[in-house]
């Protein structure tokens, strides 16, 4: 999860950690994503946008640029209070799979994730 505001962290968190299937690492800082994902194995990412350092949609196209390592086909759902159909649709031109705007309801989160993960 990459996500810089510490309450939506402990909320996203708090949802995963009951359904009891996710193992959650947590980044707040776009600079660390590619590093990360170079070095670690990931199902999947939730990915703000709005980030300190570099946006979450810029990170989400250097992901599906990425020319090793298959870190271009993991799943990315963009997280954002910015929904407004324009902004949506500039997220999915990004790469992102999927984009689940704050607030959101637990169950929205869940089945947009497990959707992801089949």
């Amino acid at each position: 999860m990459v996500e810089d505001d510490e309450h939506i962290q402990t909320v996203i968190l708090k949802m995963l950690i009951d359904v009891g299937f996710f193992q959650v690492e947590m980044l707040n800082d776009g600079a660390d994503v590619m590093k990360e994902l170079v070095n670690n194995p990931y199902d999947l990412v939730l990915m703000d946008i709005d980030l300190p350092n570099v946006s979450g949609d810029h990170l989400t196209s250097l992901i599906r640029d990425f020319p090793f390592k298959n870190i271009k086909r993991i799943p990315v759902i963009g997280l954002t209070a910015n929904a407004f159909p324009e902004q949506v649709q500039t997220y999915r031109n990004s790469g992102m799979n999927e984009v689940v705007t704050k607030p959101f309801e637990k169950e929205d989160l869940l089945k947009t994730i497990f959707r992801m993960l089949k």
